[in-house]
């Protein structure tokens, strides 16, 4: 594969300075297609990331609306996807949580240190990404 440094060096006709940095216009890193690649400042690239990670910060979790959109067919499957990453304590926090249970304070805090963390993994946008184009790998 060819560095895109490169790539944008050879498109030039020069070489790189340290300071220019090379930005993929869609995202993507792995498209080093010349169209995708732009030559912009470090503060430019900086601004750019920072909107992008501003915009892909975690949602809070409405659970109220989550419960409204699981229905009683869904329960089963949810069911077996929740066990490939939740303990079976961590499942019942969560269906608590999902039905509007009171937590107990060790319950509220071992859902903030440890379910919560796998939870805006699971919710992350690039993970998403990333499991849909490997299942269509398959």
């Amino acid at each position: 594969m060819i560095n895109y440094r490169k790539l944008m060096g050879k498109k030039l006709g020069r070489k790189l300075c340290r300071e220019e940095i090379i930005h993929h216009k869609d995202g993507n890193s792995m498209n080093n297609a010349l169209y995708n690649l732009e030559i912009i400042s470090p503060k430019q690239h900086y601004e750019i990331h920072r909107k992008i990670r501003k915009e892909k910060l975690p949602l809070k979790l409405d659970w109220t609306n989550i419960i409204t959109k699981i229905t009683k067919s869904n329960i089963e499957n949810l069911d077996k996807h929740l066990d490939l990453f939740f303990s079976i304590s961590q499942k019942e926090i969560i269906y608590k949580k999902l039905t509007s249970q009171k937590l107990s304070k060790t319950e509220k805090e071992y859902f903030s240190r440890s379910i919560k963390k796998k939870i805006v993994a699971l919710s992350h946008f690039d993970l998403y990404k990333i499991a849909c184009s490997m299942l269509r790998k398959f």
